[in-house]
């Protein structure tokens, strides 16, 4: 019902880091990974449901999307916390297409700092990998960076799909229809059949940020550099 009561709708959209206002805006899905398949954003929180129960939820919102999904209508979708759980999601989404979004880490560093700054989160902000649980006693600079830097070493280590297309964030701020138009021709050779349903944006703004911006930046880009060069040396 949702679907199509929004169909007309048109938006304008506007995300305040993600957060994205009105019934028909475009949503994460945050509580439909958590319940259905315990997909949360902090490993620190552990599930409290029984392995038996996780199992049959699974089991049974697989078996929905099977007999409401189509080559020509499939599930879209886009949630963080991905990054996080996907030998599960690659388990149970097995013929699933990733598109791997890929941004300048310290411009990404930046974004992040300056959200926690804006909204004076004193301890996390966004998606917490356990990896980061050692850099909690660390300053926000170095929490910020390790974040980053972690979620990105997730997806490089941990998504083993060969059905990955990779898209620069870059490139969708400068040309959203063509990056459209990639993924949509690298989906239909891999069998589905997706077509522009949409006008596209001529373009976004987009902020590529620089080591020599700001102090800030500086810090960001030394302490990003330093965990490269200690993840690669181990």
């Amino acid at each position: 019902f949702t679907h199509y009561k929004c169909l007309p709708h048109v938006s304008a959209f506007s995300s305040d880091y993600g957060f994205v206002s009105g019934a028909c805006s475009p949503a994460e899905g945050l509580r439909f990974w958590e319940y259905w398949f315990d997909m949360g954003t902090d490993e620190r929180i552990q599930n409290i449901c029984s392995q038996k129960d996780t199992i049959n939820k699974q089991k049974y919102i697989n078996t929905v999307l099977s007999h409401i999904t189509t080559p020509a209508m499939p599930m879209i979708t886009g949630y963080l916390g991905h990054a996080l759980h996907l030998d599960m999601l690659q388990k149970q989404f097995p013929d699933a297409i990733y598109v791997r979004l890929r941004r300048d880490p310290l411009s990404t560093a930046k974004s992040i700092l300056e959200a926690r700054r804006k909204s004076n989160v004193e301890e996390w902000f966004s998606v917490f990998p356990v990896e980061c649980d050692k850099y909690l006693a660390e300053d926000i600079i170095g929490q910020v960076a390790s974040q980053v830097f972690m979620l990105n070493r997730r997806m490089e280590t941990d998504l083993k799909s060969s059905r990955v297309i990779d898209i620069s964030f870059e490139d969708v701020c400068a040309s959203p229809s063509t990056v459209v138009d990639k993924i949509i021709n690298y989906c239909n050779n891999q069998g589905l059949n997706l077509e522009r349903s949409a006008k596209i944006p001529d373009a976004f703004p987009v902020s590529l940020r620089s080591r020599d911006e700001d102090e800030d930046s500086f810090h960001l880009w030394r302490e990003l550099d330093n965990l490269k060069n200690q993840y690669t040396d181990s």
